[in-house]
């Protein structure tokens, strides 16, 4: 319990949001101030107004100053309330953008030991979250200020009185740590919750089709709706600590009223207090008891802590090292020198493996098992060998340019996802230039289905119903379109039909004349059309020939024994899709 309170990366995650919004949290912090000042002055005016009405002297002025620090009280209310809504924006934006770098910054492999639910749990729910954590740790602050500013003047009024305040208060301080320390607890498990929760609901979207096929819909709604049972108990935990900082909180102001008031009391009988002083010590003791009436901003606090947590969880995660050398020319030759690759179980996928893509050309990789993916992601820097070194044209990718790797490397997955507004934008991201956008969409054989549509290129994503071959004809597009240096296509063509395959098949199959090509297949069509076939065997390769070499070889001709229509290749155990 201890650990959850005392978590430096999420305390220093919100010190960091709160530097970036310092303007809106300094003009918030003056607002609370200015309200918190002039609500120390209220019980100073209002004993001069007491006194003066009691004994008989002008009251105008008095009442006037009444006036004045009460419209000053709602003018800092109304401040706090405006500059509170300005940062909380301002953070939320900016934590969001953080674990959204965060999370695409990173290489896939890490993604697999996450669902999606737990990744999209600290951008959606932790970072607004962990924006209100500032200003209420600024208000708590400013509201402590001020309880000790009254309990000083309190003091200045009648030691006696003082005196009496701190030994029924000091029982506070015992009610706000159980508090903190439940609700943080609970807060942590509620946020733990939600994720597993949107974890599995994401994973049965995805897989409806299955789902509904195999008859398991109930079973599945049963595994869902089973998350709602942590769901329920730390929400339940987070709002039983509430009311029981609550019920302290009732239990510990009558108890100190009537202490102030007895004491107090006693000195106006004694003569050592005036009516209007009685009637501001009570106010004192009052405002001196806020610091202990702050369940609602504790509670903001610890959830704040606890998205700040989340966020910090994606902010974490690993990320590849980039470098800052410029390509140098070439045909697009990549090497893989001396490379070894391991499953997240340490299974090798790929032992010391040696191998040169000619520039220029087209190879074929042709694996029974993962070792095509793990080819094209080292192709693609998806990933980063466990020892050895990738390089393109006599650079290691870790030591290019973000930029320019991405521009010389285009990468065609057997699953594609499509971003953005629009189609155009889906291929051709914020600057397509329509004849390139044109070419490549008649490269991958869909620019007739992009010509039926009533918009065209200009037709929303959202609108759009696209099949599986659909998808990947625009995913190949997306990658033709930026006439990559080395295009790898990883099972590419995997859900196209037959005639529309042999017309795709023959665009990938020729190298452009400053490039070169990586297909990852278990289709003989694919491989026979190959300048060059990379056979894997395990995680060792077996041989490195045309196809009409190695098709005399039987274990050869059962790695391609799936194809054509078995689907794509087998996917790395243990990593995620890119």
């Amino acid at each position: 319990m201890v650990n959850r309170i005392i978590d430096p990366r999420a305390d220093r995650l919100l010190l960091s949001a709160a530097s970036h919004g310092r303007g809106p949290l300094a003009a918030h912090v003056l607002a609370l101030a200015a309200r918190s000042a002039a609500g120390l002055a209220l019980p100073a005016v209002l004993a001069s107004a007491v006194d003066s009405v009691l004994s008989g002297s002008a009251v105008a002025g008095p009442l006037a100053s009444v006036a004045a620090v009460c419209g000053l009280v709602v003018l800092g209310e109304a401040a706090a309330s405006v500059t509170r809504a300005h940062f909380t924006a301002r953070a939320t934006a900016r934590l969001r953008r953080d674990a959204v770098g965060g999370l695409l910054s990173g290489p896939p492999r890490p993604l697999s030991a996450t669902g999606g639910g737990a990744l999209a749990v600290p951008v959606v729910a932790g970072a607004p979250e962990a924006a209100g954590g500032p200003v209420a740790l600024a208000q708590s602050a400013i509201t402590a200020l001020s309880a000790l500013g009254a309990v000083a003047a309190l003091g200045l009024l009648d030691l006696w009185t003082l005196g009496a305040y701190g030994v029924v208060a000091s029982f506070g301080f015992l009610v706000l740590w159980r508090f903190m320390a439940d609700s943080t607890e609970a807060a942590h498990r509620y946020q733990h919750a939600q994720a597993c929760l949107a974890e599995r609901l994401l994973n049965s979207i995805a897989g409806a089709r299955t789902i509904a096929v195999s008859g398991t819909a109930k079973r599945e709604a049963r595994q869902i709706l089973a998350a709602l049972g942590p769901l329920h108990a730390a929400g339940r935990a987070f709002w039983e600590a509430v009311g029981r900082a609550t019920r302290g909180v009732e239990v510990l102001v009558p108890a100190v009223q009537g202490a102030v008031l007895a004491v107090a009391g006693t000195g106006v009988v004694q003569g050592r207090l005036t009516p209007g002083a009685l009637a501001a010590a009570l106010l004192y003791a009052v405002q001196g008891l806020a610091v202990f009436d702050q369940a609602a901003l504790l509670s903001t606090v610890a959830r704040a802590r606890a998205g700040a947590g989340q966020v910090d969880s994606l902010l974490a995660r690993p990320r590849p090292r980039h470098g800052s050398l410029p390509l140098p020319e070439g045909r697009g030759e990549l090497r893989l020198e001396d490379v070894t690759v391991a499953d997240s179980a340490g299974r090798l996928l790929l032992d010391r493996v040696n191998l040169v893509v000619p520039g220029g050309g087209v190879t074929a990789v042709v694996a029974a098992g993962p070792q095509g993916t793990a080819v094209a992601w080292l192709a693609a820097r998806l990933m980063d060998p466990d020892s050895g070194r990738v390089l393109l044209d006599g650079a290691d990718l870790a030591e290019l340019r973000p930029e320019e790797l991405r521009a010389a490397v285009g990468y065609a997955p057997s699953a594609p996802r499509l971003f953005g507004r629009t189609l155009e934008q889906a291929v051709g991201g914020d600057a397509p230039a329509p004849d390139r956008l044109q070419a490549a969409a008649r490269a991958a054989a869909i620019d007739d289905y992009v010509a039926r549509l009533p918009l065209g290129w200009h037709t929303p994503l959202h609108a759009v119903a696209v099949s599986d071959g659909e998808r990947q004809r625009l995913g190949i597009a997306r990658a033709l379109f930026r006439e990559p240096r080395l295009l790898v296509a990883e099972d590419a063509t995997s859900n196209l039909d037959t005639v529309t395959e042999r017309l795709v098949n023959r665009v990938l199959t020729v190298a452009p004349r400053r490039g070169s090509r990586l297909l990852v297949t278990r289709r003989a069509s694919v491989a026979a059309r190959a300048d060059l076939v990379v056979w894997f065997d395990g995680p060792r390769i077996r041989g490195v020939a045309p196809h009409r070499v190695l098709v005399s070889d039987p274990d050869y001709r059962a790695a391609l024994a799936q194809a054509p229509g078995s689907g794509p290749a087998p996917r790395l155990a243990g990593r995620a899709e890119p």
